[in-house]
């Protein structure tokens, strides 16, 4: 058998399921039909997009993802996919039980929600098909690596989204995640480095971002990190002193780039979009894979 990966975490216990807090709580979950209804909303506007063309995708890759997320209709199960709200929101909900599950019952001193939005990954439309998810994982973990993750202890786990911005019409892609103990401090060191350090002009004022304050709220936070969308946000002037600023609200990106968005994260399974740094998947969830990472005092 060989090694397990985040597609294999299993649904989580009652103690630990996020979406069983949603009624009475932030953490709010669609349920299985909303998931499926979303799916089949996306068919008609991936299928008109496809009849009116365009040089972003092909149209015959966008009737294929058309059909296979028209799934309710012909009665077969949902595509394994990113593209599938459905499918994102499986993992969604797993991710944040293991990350709940593994924070409270870990010997962890800190523990920071993370989200870093690296200079070198943004594209303009054109560009979005030559990015491919796990080399930009793999290029996250090389930078944690030489920020001297290897030496911390602690653990991390990020995941892969994107988001675009209308009015210079770039993809930004990024990563959120969780961190804990010296790995939080490996994340603060990048703060430093070309990719993340502020620089003149630029739109985006932090790169590094994390909590400051004792996670209270579990498991909200967490519900956070993995999506199944690209949002449309706008970053520009707002109000009369003309101040440039992030929307704070995301939509439903306009066409041609919704469909794009959509056969890009078709190409992508939830293994693609993930990082772990010194934990596994286990039978019972997280675990965790370097004993260097866990303090003396909390464990062996």
């Amino acid at each position: 058998m060989g090694r397990l990966s985040v597609s294999d975490l299993s649904p989580p216990s009652r103690r630990y399921d996020p979406a069983l807090q949603s009624a009475n709580s932030k953490p709010r979950f669609w349920s299985a039909q909303q998931n499926r209804d979303e799916d089949a909303n996306r068919v008609p506007m991936i299928r008109k997009a496809a009849h009116l063309g365009g040089d972003l995708y092909e149209a015959a890759s966008a009737l294929d993802l058309a059909d296979r997320l028209d799934y309710a209709r012909s009665g077969a199960q949902g595509p394994q996919t990113m593209a599938s709200k459905l499918y994102a929101a499986k993992y969604d909900r797993m991710v944040s039980a293991a990350l709940w599950k593994l924070i409270e019952q870990g010997p962890w001193e800190r523990i920071s929600t993370i989200c870093l939005i690296p200079r070198s990954l943004e594209t303009e439309p054109g560009g979005l098909v030559n990015q491919a998810a796990p080399l930009m994982i793999g290029g996250l973990r090389t930078e944690l690596n030489r920020s001297k993750a290897g030496a911390a202890d602690g653990f991390l786990f990020a995941a892969l989204h994107s988001e675009f911005e209308p009015e210079s019409q770039t993809y930004r892609p990024h990563f959120h995640g969780v961190a804990a103990d010296g790995m939080i401090d490996v994340v603060d060191a990048l703060a430093a480095t070309t990719n993340y350090i502020y620089q003149e002009g630029d739109p985006v004022r932090f790169r590094k971002l994390r909590s400051q304050k004792p996670l209270t709220d579990l498991p909200h936070p967490l519900t956070y990190i993995i999506k199944g969308y690209l949002p449309s946000r706008r970053i520009g002037p707002v109000g009369k002193n003309g101040a440039i600023k992030r929307s704070r609200q995301g939509h439903r990106l306009p066409e041609p780039y919704h469909t794009q968005s959509l056969l890009w994260l078709d190409r992508w399974s939830i293994n693609d979009v993930t990082l772990l740094m010194k934990i596994r998947v286990g039978k019972d969830g997280f675990q965790v894979s370097d004993p260097k990472s866990v303090h003396q005092s909390g464990g062996s």
